[in-house]
């Protein structure tokens, strides 16, 4: 539809008034809408987390409590006594006087029943399946589960544990208490206001604890776009839709030791109310001002009209194809800057395309120097570019294969199966992103040839961000498999050379015990290859250096160094010490995790011999030394003191003085070294400097 305004060439002058009268005051409303959005969400994230955190206190407040009085029973002696017929009366009295357990009992390390407040309480084989027993039991403190159905309640429980030790503090068995959620998150939550939500999520993000309709909400699975928005956070703060459907401004707070995260949230709709209110000022005042603008900009445009008209005819002659033509720089200052403007962005145009011109001459030879093979093709799959490297590999030529398909050009299979695999094209222009084909493919050239390649194909993309063709970037790793086929090949060498090692070689596990060890281990220490692997390194290493070898591990395995190295001593089988240096790195699987140590250890008892002897007797060298140092010294000062007296004597001889000068003793440490015979010998080197 076109409107006399645009014909007639006014828009350009109302549009001209509107701006400079809307721009200064949008920029105003923009700049007070997003001080009070900022201020409105900053006062909404305070209060959220205030709850959160108030009602985390709570519940980690709750669970102290309850870990220290799982200490005191644990240390009763009836209870650490583990004796079936002689069961603690603690144990029933403390349920009965809170309603809100459910159960209170004590199991040894089998899960078998020793004493419990359930007269039929659940069977070690059933307790053995229960996750929740099985993370109690590889807790070494105080542990609680998540939200689980009791089996003789039927009502959703928590069970608190701690362990039971012995007298040498040995675990040997566990005390568990059984916790009501329903009744916890009454007493624990009854106090949040109504419009408020408070929820608690156990380590496997289901419900624990609900401040509203708890009995429905119990055990229920958390939704997964909110634990995957905080994954990994101990606080965080987002907008999150809840199971009732209700939109909530919630914070995230995590309780340490038993990793449960509780959240609380308020309404997002009540905590905006104010904000939204403004927002719609903000939109009334805007439409008045831009209705005043219009009006105004209405109303003094008459006078730029033939202006603008020489303007559109040079617009026109341009679209018809003179490059050359111009606008007229005439009418009001304002125009007549246009008109200028519009000439320099001509200048610019051409100068861009000369520019791009001398780009496109750039981007081919740069396509040309690329050493990977590169093929360019157009969202229909049809190849644009090609590069020499893409050419030797694909024996196609760049004019045969411009416009052609790519999967003409580029057929690809895979090494084993031999099947033909998808067009790169196809999975980009699909998928809207880059696609790594598998590393087991084929190139079948056109001669027949084949090739082991490793590619990835990437969209091209417009400044719309339009998909508009695929790059495609593949290399020859041909000789590159067949070094790893060679690397797989020499595994059993080297585990052959781990066994004929002229040093001793061993494979730790994390906890210190021998998994493998070679023969000049064994002959080195006295130890048996089996006696070795059932023990650990602690026990036959000398309790002077187990500390630092501790530490020197325990640092490894955290990623603070890569390995290290250790002059350490071993207990040998007969009760001497060997001294020996120790080389430890770790080996990690695929996912990084630690999974044990390779330690190369080689007898340096008699170079520790040779070492001190040398310490001895250097010590002796340096004490004689310091003596001579101190006696030169005193010697070189009576020297320096005479020959400023001749100096001072020579004052009148024009011959003598020159020398005297430049005359002044002195001496400095040079060089120690270690003479064949191992005896060290320091050398003194004498200076004369101006006095």
């Amino acid at each position: 539809m076109s409107w006399p305004i645009f014909r007639d060439s006014i828009q350009s002058r109302i549009l001209l008034m509107m701006l400079a009268i809307m721009l200064p005051i949008t920029l105003m409303l923009t700049w007070f809408f997003i001080l009070n959005l900022q201020h409105t969400q900053a006062e909404a994230d305070a209060k959220v987390r205030l709850l959160a955190e108030n009602s985390a206190r709570i519940l980690s407040d709750y669970l102290l409590e309850h870990e220290k009085v799982l200490i005191r029973i644990a240390a009763r002696p009836m209870v650490k006594a583990l004796d079936p017929d002689r069961c603690d009366p603690v144990i029933s009295n403390y349920v009965a006087l809170n309603p809100g357990y459910t159960t209170l009992a004590v199991r040894d390390l089998n899960a078998n029943p020793v004493c419990s407040f359930l007269p039929n309480p659940a069977s070690g084989h059933t307790m053995l399946h229960s996750s929740g027993f099985i993370e109690a039991m590889r807790n070494e403190g105080f542990s609680a589960s998540g939200a689980t159905l009791g089996s003789s309640t039927g009502r959703w429980i928590s069970a608190l544990a701690q362990p039971i030790r012995d007298s040498t503090g040995k675990k040997i068995g566990l005390i568990r208490i059984a916790i009501d959620l329903q009744k916890l998150s009454d007493d624990l939550l009854g106090s949040v206001p109504k419009d408020a939500l408070v929820t608690v999520i156990d380590q496997r993000r289901n419900i624990l604890l609900r401040s509203t309709q708890a009995h429905a909400f119990i055990g229920q699975a958390t939704p997964g776009l909110a634990t995957q928005s905080v994954r990994g956070l101990r606080e965080a703060t987002l907008t999150v839709k809840g199971l009732d459907g209700v939109v909530r401004r919630t914070a995230f707070v995590t309780i340490p030791g038993v990793e449960w995260r509780v959240s609380a949230g308020l309404p997002e709709q009540q905590l905006l109310a104010d904000f939204r209110l403004t927002l719609w000022r903000c939109v009334a005042i805007g439409i008045a001002t831009l209705v005043l603008a219009i009006a105004l900009a209405w109303r003094i445009g008459a006078a730029i009209i033939r202006p603008i008209h020489d303007l559109a005819a040079t617009v026109e002659l341009i679209a018809n194809g003179n490059r050359t033509a111009r606008a007229t720089l005439a009418g009001p200052a304002e125009l007549s800057m246009v008109a200028q403007q519009f000439n320099n962005m001509l200048d610019i145009f051409d100068s861009n395309e000369a520019a791009l011109k001398d780009s496109e001459q750039n981007l081919a030879i740069t396509l040309q120097s690329i050493g990977d093979a590169v093929i360019a093709t157009d969202a229909n799959g049809l190849i644009t570019r090609m590069n020499p490297t893409a050419e030797r590999l694909t024996r196609w030529s760049l004019a045969a294969a411009i416009g052609q398909p790519l999967s003409a050009v580029f057929q690809i299979i895979n090494a084993q199966t031999r099947v033909a695999l998808s067009s790169p094209v196809q999975l980009v222009m699909e998928y809207g992103t880059t696609v790594e084909l598998a590393s087991n493919t084929i190139l079948l050239a056109r001669d027949g040839h084949e090739y082991q390649i490793a590619d990835s194909a990437a969209p091209i993309r417009n400044r719309a961000g339009q998909i508009i063709g695929v790059v495609l970037v593949f290399s020859d790793i041909t000789e590159r498999h067949r070094i790893a086929a060679e690397k797989m090949l020499s595994v059993a060498q080297m585990q052959q050379a781990f066994d004929a090692s002229p040093i001793g070689m061993a494979l730790v596990a994390l906890d210190g015990h021998f998994l493998r060890t070679n023969p000049v281990l064994s002959q080195m220490l006295g130890w048996s290859e089996a006696e070795l692997l059932q023990r650990d390194f602690q026990a036959i290493t000398s309790p002077a250096d187990i500390a630092t070898d501790l530490a020197l591990a325990a640092e490894v395995i955290a990623g603070k160094r890569a390995s290290f190295q250790l002059d350490k001593r071993y207990l040998h089988k007969d009760g001497s010490e060997v001294w020996a240096q120790l080389n430890v790195s770790l080996v990690r699987d695929a996912q990084g995790s630690p999974r044990h140590f390779v330690s190369q250890i080689q007898n340096i008892t008699e170079r520790k011999q040779v070492q001190d002897a040398l310490q001895t007797s250097l010590a002796e060298k340096v004490s004689l030394l310091n003596e001579v140092h101190h006696r030169v010294k005193n010697n070189l000062q009576v020297i320096t003191s005479l020959l400023r007296l001749e100096n001072a004597r020579a004052a009148a001889s024009q011959r003598l003085r020159p020398y005297l000068m430049t005359s002044r003793a002195g001496y400095a440490l040079w060089r120690c070294y270690t003479n064949p015979s191992t005896v060290p010998v320091c050398l003194l080197r004498l200076t004369c400097r101006p006095i």
